[in-house]
């Protein structure tokens, strides 16, 4: 168990790095942390908890705010960042967020629940976490981005009951030992770090293998890597999804522009009807392994019903920045899969506009690995901007451009023009905005990057 008072953050205002400061500060200890000066909707949260932050990064704020425990960004290390550096040289131990969180995970929680997979867990997590705060379960929740309703993104209980959302990137998964784990997707990714998909499904096997025999596995069954990583557990599996062959059975009723509603069907027990302002079929999903989650918790039904049918989700999911004329969507999307379901969710939800895309691809790896899938993800948009690579901290460079991607694009559907950068971007999007009705028009920006900034600018 962590007995440290003093805790220094390098890089804390970064989303997860900030709610493992209200963890860490609920519990007693000093929480203090470096950062950039540029604003992030985790000043605010910073500021309200009181917790001192040094802005910009020197061996000085080390000397001012002396701790017993130092956690750091992996966006920094001993080359970009004189903290990192300094702490180095003298031999200190640096302690990565998720090695942290699953000290304080694996020290506190006596039910912990893991929420995984390739795509989805950002909102299951939240819904999670949503459902035990209001059925009074008093949970920890750490999410991957704010939640709306919450105005961040952790809360800090009392309970035995932790939802945390696990990354595979790095093999983080690693450092948790949970109880229960919700498993919503596997499919290729992180190309930079895992060389194929046997490696990176290797992570997860062996992540569920630790699910005690006690414990249970929800796991969405319509995958069949999904499958594969299952049979590694001695836990109880749920399986979930639109095939028959899953325990629980996801049937889809009725759709429109604010809302979609959808069947849970189990053997011998009568279907569960359930209603989400969620758009997309990928989202039925989401809901669907949070309500098993729920409801083997012994929450509510009615209780389950209502957050299910009132849950606005995450930011930078599916978010309405601007709700007319146009009408201007941001999304996180950053692999094929997520991209397509956002477009096949936004075209779902408005049959009769015009859809314009602005894409910023997320590390030269991924993109270059999964080139020829991104090209057939935005069947569903009339217009693409595909802007120049996001290469993040990670990658500097890698061999690829966006011009190809956007060959690539005309080649298969859809029209598409390539973007310098988000100024340029934004210049493109300003022209077709008035070459057509405003009101016409849903505007999306879609990537892990920054292109958020140019649906903030619309």
């Amino acid at each position: 168990m962590i007995k440290k008072k003093r805790i220094y953050f390098i890089g804390i205002k970064g989303v997860g790095m900030t709610a493992l400061a209200q963890v860490f500060k609920a519990q007693g200890s000093y929480v203090s942390g470096s950062d950039i000066a540029e604003i992030f909707f985790t000043d605010e949260v910073l500021k309200k908890l009181r917790i001192p932050v040094y802005e910009g990064f020197s061996e000085k704020n080390l000397h001012k705010y002396p701790a017993d425990m130092y956690i750091a960004s992996s966006a920094y290390t001993t080359s970009n960042n004189p903290e990192v550096a300094y702490l180095s040289r003298m031999g200190t131990k640096i302690f990565s967020y998720a090695e942290a969180l699953g000290i304080a995970f694996n020290n506190h929680a006596r039910h912990g629940i893991i929420i995984t997979g390739t795509h989805g867990k950002t909102t299951t997590t939240a819904l999670v976490g949503t459902l035990l705060k209001t059925a009074k379960k008093d949970p920890t929740v750490v999410v991957g981005s704010r939640v709306r309703a919450w105005r961040t993104n952790a809360i800090v209980g009392r309970s035995k009951y932790w939802a945390i959302e696990g990354d595979e990137y790095q093999d983080k998964l690693s450092y948790y030992n949970p109880y229960t784990v919700i498993l919503t997707h596997l499919e290729y990714d992180h190309p930079d770090f895992f060389p194929d998909f046997a490696t990176y499904k290797k992570t997860f096997k062996k992540f569920v293998a630790r699910i005690p025999r006690a414990g249970s596995l929800i796991a969405c069954g319509d995958h069949a890597a999904v499958r594969d990583v299952a049979r590694h557990t001695r836990a109880r599996v749920i399986f979930y999804g639109f095939n028959k062959n899953n325990n629980v059975r996801v049937i889809p009723i009725s759709q429109d522009t604010n809302t979609q509603t959808f069947s849970l069907h189990v053997k011998n027990k009568k279907p569960v009807v359930l209603t989400t302002p969620l758009p997309g079929r990928h989202n039925l999903l989401n809901v669907a392994a949070a309500y098993i989650l729920a409801t083997q918790l012994r929450c509510s039904t009615p209780v389950i019903k209502k957050i299910c049918a009132t849950f606005s989700g995450t930011s930078r999911r599916f978010e309405i920045i601007k709700s007319s004329d146009p009408i201007v969507i941001d999304d996180y999307a950053h692999h094929p899969t997520e991209v397509r379901a956002t477009l096949e969710g936004a075209r779902a939800r408005f049959p009769d506009k015009k859809i314009i895309a602005l894409f910023h691809p997320h590390t030269f790896s991924r993109t270059k690995a999964l080139m020829d899938d991104f090209a057939t993800s935005f069947t569903n948009a009339d217009h693409t901007i595909v802007i120049e690579i996001y290469g993040s901290a990670r990658e500097k460079k890698g061999g690829v451009s966006s011009r190809e991607l956007v060959q690539k694009i005309n080649a298969h559907h859809s029209k598409s023009e390539y973007a310098r950068d988000l100024t340029d971007a934004l210049k493109r999007t300003q022209t077709l905005i008035a070459k057509n009705k405003k009101e016409d028009l849903v505007i999306l920006t879609i990537g892990a990057g920054d292109v958020w900034k140019i649906a903030k600018k619309l």
